[in-house]
Formats: C-alpha cells, sequence, structure tokens
C-alpha cells in the first residue's frame, strides 16, 4: 500500500467479522461481502469508478462486485486468485475444499492457542515487517477472526458454483490484470491453477496476464509485491478505460 500510495489514493479494510471490524448479521456469502464492499465506498465517499485488487479468495469477491456493479470498477486485478472459471476444473474445486479443511483446523488450533507456533512462519513468509507483520500477528492469534474467516471458507465453492449457474460475468469492458504466482510451473496443478486464473484476463478487452515464476501464493503480498504494483500501474495508465464494446474504434489500450 505505501508503494501504490506514493502515485494515488489507496484503501484497504478489514471485512465484518475480521480484525478491528464488528461481527457480521448475515452470512459471509461472496454476495453479501460485495454488498459489504459497496457500502464501504459509500462511507469513504468515493463516487468514481475504483480499481480493486483482490489476493487468494479476495479475487473472488472483487469479480463479484465487479458483476454487480459494473458502473463502479475501473479494472480488476487478480493477485494469484479464485474466480469462477475454477468450476470448470474438478481439480482447483478439489483444492478449494482442501482449504475448508485447513480453515476449520486453524479455528480450532485458535481455540487452543496453538496458532502462535504458525503465525511466525506464514508472516516470514509474507515478507511483512513492521506495523503490517503486528497487524497479521494478531489477526492469525484472534479465535474471533479464525472463526469468521473459516465461515467465510466454507462459502467459497458454493458461491462459485451459485455464481456460474446465475450467469453473473465481469462485462469484457472492464480492463483486468491476472497475477498467477508459479514457483513450480512444471507442476500439473499450477498449469490447472494458472489455465483458470488467466481466463478473465484473457476475456477482457483491456487484459494483462502476468506470470510470477519465482513467487509464492503469499510472497506476492510482500517481497514479490513489485508484480502486484506492476499490474496496478498498468490498470492506471492514461487512456486505458471502459471500452462501450471491445470493436469501439474509440478504444485505446
Amino acid at each position: 500500500m505505501r508503494d501504490l500510495a506514493k502515485t494515488g489514493r489507496v484503501c484497504a479494510y478489514d471485512r465484518l467479522g475480521l480484525a478491528a471490524s464488528p461481527n457480521r448479521t448475515d452470512e459471509p456469502t461472496p454476495e453479501n461481502i460485495a454488498k459489504g464492499m459497496d457500502g464501504v465506498l459509500d462511507q469513504i465517499g468515493e463516487t468514481k469508478p475504483v480499481i480493486l485488487v483482490g489476493h487468494s479468495n479476495g479475487a473472488f469477491y472483487v469479480e463479484t462486485y465487479a458483476a454487480m456493479h459494473p458502473d463502479r470498477v475501473a479494472g480488476l486485478a487478480y493477485i494469484d486468485g479464485v474466480g469462477v472459471d475454477d468450476v470448470d476444473h474438478p481439480l482447483l474445486l478439489g483444492k478449494l475444499q482442501d482449504e475448508e479443511t485447513e480453515a476449520r483446523i486453524a479455528a480450532v488450533g485458535g481455540a487452543l492457542g496453538l496458532v502462535r507456533f504458525v503465525a511466525s512462519p506464514l508472516i516470514d513468509a509474507m515478507g511483512l515487517t513492521g506495523t503490517a507483520a503486528a497487524r497479521k500477528w494478531r489477526a492469525l492469534n484472534s479465535r474471533r477472526h479464525l472463526n469468521h474467516s473459516r465461515d467465510e471458507v466454507f462459502e467459497i465453492v458454493p458461491g462459485l458454483r451459485r455464481i456460474r449457474q446465475q450467469g453473473a460475468s465481469v462485462p469484457a469492458s472492464i480492463p483486468v490484470v491476472a497475477v498467477v504466482a508459479s514457483p513450480n510451473p512444471e507442476n500439473a496443478s499450477e498449469q490447472t491453477w494458472r489455465q483458470a486464473e488467466f481466463a478473465p484476463a484473457q476475456r477482457s478487452c483491456q487484459g494483462w496476464a502476468m506470470e510470477a515464476p519465482r513467487a509464492t501464493h503469499l510472497s506476492i503480498l510482500g517481497r514479490d509485491r513489485a508484480y502486484v504494483i506492476s499490474a496496478v500501474k498498468w490498470l492506471q495508465t492514461p487512456g486505458l478505460r471502459q471500452a462501450t464494446v471491445c470493436t469501439d474504434k474509440s478504444f485505446k489500450g
């Protein structure tokens, strides 16, 4: 955020139930999370279309928001992210269901006070230091945070299937960058992830599919954040805007 704030306004927030935000009063479905994001933009007085950046499951939330409120979105950055294209790959759905088990274990570990033994390695893997590391430490050692995170994870696969069935999609006119961390590019699982993760950028009239060959799912947030910075700066390029249609003669990409 500090890097990006040198050239523009950057905002982040804790979703309901997480970190400093109050508890949820509804189910943590992607649609409800997108509704909450809309409220956040209203609260901060943001009236112009914004660039949304989502990492991991967060990419599915910004994708859902863009499908629901395309007029408020200037661009999307999927950072090693989950999206509706994962539904087409049984292997990826299996991985996401494994994440449900991991989230359940994390919540139990939090209740037993065991998370502190894995919190530091996770923070180090992200490359976080100082205030950012302290914030992440508090979140990972909060039973409330871990329980709400678990509940969010349980809604991912049902949400993917539901939104795909409803036919909701991001308009091709919205510029999209997909950044894929790929430490083992020859791995079959990573190749499948790459195929699904690049799909939103390939559908967009103005898309950029970017591979980060030495980055990991966590290091892309810290040590290897240059990929994210490049993605957002591209979305800020003067002249890059929503095309009326992909063949619009006035479109400049």
